[in-house]
C-alpha cells in the first residue's frame, strides 16, 4: 500500500521491483503503472530487467480498469492455448512456458495500445 504522502513522491519516478519467478509484469502491476503518477515501471529478474512506460495520455479503449482488465484477460485467453500446446509437445518446461507466456501478452498488450515495452539483459 502507498500512503498520500508516499503517492505524491513517486511523481515522474522509475519504480523496480523484483519477480524471482523471472516473468514479466502482473496485471497488478500494469494497474500500478496506470493509477500511479509514475513514468516507469521496471521488473528485475535473474536475466534482466523487463520494463513498461507509461504513456501520456492512455488510449480510450483502456482508459477504466475493468476495461483493461478485460482486454488483457482476452490476451492471455488467445494465447494460452499455444503456450499449452508448446509445453505438451515437450518444447518449453514450465518455467519456460511463464516466462514466455507473459512477456507476449505484455508485449500484444503494449504494442496494440502504443505503450513502450521492452526486456534489457545484464551485462
Amino acid at each position: 500500500n502507498i500512503s498520500v504522502l508516499d503517492y505524491f513522491k513517486l511523481k515522474d519516478s522509475v519504480v523496480t521491483h523484483n519477480h524471482p519467478s523471472s516473468g514479466s509484469f502482473s496485471f497488478a502491476d500494469l494497474k500500478f503503472l496506470k493509477r500511479m503518477p509514475i513514468s516507469e515501471l521496471r521488473v528485475s529478474t535473474v536475466n534482466g530487467v523487463y520494463y513498461i512506460r507509461k504513456p501520456k495520455t492512455w488510449p480510450e479503449e483502456i482508459k477504466s480498469s475493468e476495461k483493461m482488465l478485460e482486454v488483457y484477460n482476452q490476451i492471455e485467453k488467445d494465447l494460452r492455448p499455444k503456450y499449452k500446446k508448446m509445453y505438451n509437445d515437450g518444447k518449453i518446461d514450465k518455467v519456460e512456458r511463464h516466462i514466455m507466456f507473459k512477456d507476449e501478452v505484455n508485449r500484444v498488450f503494449s504494442e496494440r495500445y502504443g505503450i513502450e515495452y521492452g526486456f534489457e539483459l545484464y551485462e
